[in-house]
């Protein structure tokens, strides 16, 4: 909440002491998920020494993550790794027809509305969908409208 309402130095407070907890308590998943809320807050900030020690801390939370099969937290860390490694490049692993029946999942299109929307067979939609969830690593619809929905933020800020 610290982070929304732009208190950076109050969110990054309360994320240390929530890894340390983490780490004291021997949990690698909420170990790996602080160090995945660490890395966007100190990428946000835009400094080079910040940068470089979000792109470290998702490096680790990408590791464990993979370890422990938490395929939406490895799918985010690669995301952000991304955008961090090629700020003006592609900060995705979809293509663009993928990030658009992304964007109409997120708006609640059924696959053949997408198939309508986009000219395209339902069979077609259904199709990218699953692309979209594989690449992704997600299980379903309503994680790929979450992801969408960041997305657009990012792009908004």
């Amino acid at each position: 909440m610290a982070a929304i309402l732009g208190r950076h130095e109050a969110a990054q407070r309360h994320l240390d002491q929530a890894l340390a907890g983490a780490e004291r308590i021997g949990s690698p998943p909420y170990v790996a998920l602080t160090q995945f809320e660490l890395a966007r807050l100190r990428a946000h900030r835009g400094q080079n020494r910040d940068r470089a020690g979000a792109i470290s801390l998702l490096e680790k939370a990408g590791g464990t993550a993979e370890k422990l099969g938490m395929r939406p937290l490895a799918a985010a860390v690669t995301s952000e790794l991304q955008a961090l490694r090629h700020p003006r490049g592609r900060a995705t692993l979809l293509s663009d027809r993928e990030l658009e029946v992304a964007g109409l999942v997120a708006e609640g299109f059924t696959n053949r509305l997408i198939g309508e929307r986009l000219h395209i067979s339902e069979r077609t939609a259904e199709n990218h969908v699953k692309n979209i969830l594989d690449k992704l690593g997600f299980d379903t619809r309503a994680q790929v409208a979450a992801w969408s929905a960041g997305q657009t933020a990012k792009l908004s800020t």
